[in-house]
């Protein structure tokens, strides 16, 4: 993701800051969902990032980050 984005969506200066955080947070290599949909803690992360810096529809994360919008975390 390009930095004005990564500073816009997620307040952060960088993908290596994002990464520090994930490893940082312990976070398990997978996050099941509630409908059983496997994900990478990276997009587990970055969904709940969003989801917490302004109250945002699911669908909308979803279409930032490239998700189908049935796929619920």
């Amino acid at each position: 993701m390009p930095k004005e984005k990564m500073r816009c969506h997620f307040w952060m200066e960088n993908y290596q800051d994002f990464c520090r955080l994930r490893d940082a947070l312990q976070l398990s290599e997978v996050v099941i969902g509630e409908n059983r949909i496997v994900v990478s803690r990276s997009l587990a992360l970055a969904v709940l990032m969003k989801r917490l810096t302004c109250s945002n529809r699911w669908v909308d994360c979803m279409d930032l980050l490239g998700r189908e919008r049935t796929a619920h975390l």
